[in-house]
Order: C-alpha cells, then sequence, then structure tokens
C-alpha cells in the first residue's frame, strides 16, 4: 500500500471531529455587539431616504419653516405632479431605459464570450 492510500485510510476511519453546538437561547457578547451594530447601520442608511420621502410630501411653507418635523402636518401629492409635469419626465425616463438595455445587453454578450 502506498502513502495515498495510507491517507485515504486514515481520513476515511478518523473523520474529522465536529464542533459542539451552542445551545438554542443563548446568545454571546459578540452576536449582540454585531447585531446592534447592524441595526445602527441599518438606521444610519435608512434616515435619510424616509427624509426625502417625507420632505417631498410637505408643502412648500413646512419644507423651509424653522421647525424639523417628520411627518408633515398636510399631506402635499401636487409636488409629485408639480416635478413630472415641470421637465419632460417621459423623455428621461425612455432615455435611462435605452441606456439600460443597452447596457444590460453588453454586459450579457460580453460576459458570456468572457465565461465561454
Amino acid at each position: 500500500m502506498d502513502t495515498l492510500d495510507t491517507n485515504l485510510d486514515a481520513n476515511v476511519l478518523n473523520p474529522p471531529q465536529r464542533h459542539a453546538k451552542a445551545k438554542r437561547g443563548s446568545v454571546s457578547f459578540t452576536q449582540i455587539v454585531v447585531y446592534l451594530m447592524l441595526i445602527g447601520g441599518s438606521v444610519v442608511m435608512i434616515i435619510p431616504f424616509i427624509w426625502m420621502v417625507s420632505t417631498s410630501l410637505k408643502i412648500d411653507q413646512e419644507i423651509f419653516g424653522q421647525t424639523l418635523r417628520w411627518i408633515p402636518s398636510q399631506f402635499d401629492f401636487a409636488n409629485y405632479s408639480d416635478a413630472f409635469g415641470s421637465i419632460n419626465m417621459g423623455r428621461l425616463f425612455w432615455n435611462t431605459s435605452v441606456v439600460t438595455v443597452i447596457d444590460v445587453a453588453a454586459q450579457i454578450l460580453f460576459g458570456a464570450m468572457a465565461g465561454y
């Protein structure tokens, strides 16, 4: 029997030891710190989005007022129609769609060629 067979037989006879699983419900200090950091990072990332949506629904006096409010006193959805009406949003959407479709098609084409 050569060396390779001996090593294989030894691995078959002695499988690697498995680590004991942690008990259910036990949470380590490291896990708590990691979860707190993830929650904190999530809050930091979501706050600008919430502020943007909140501001888009406010009237001008409330946006430029002295007090900061998270929830508008009255919801003004006319801001969206004003934004879409003041610029040619249809044309901008079309331009974005064309660029995106061309980019995705090129990525698929060149990615397939590179992978093959």
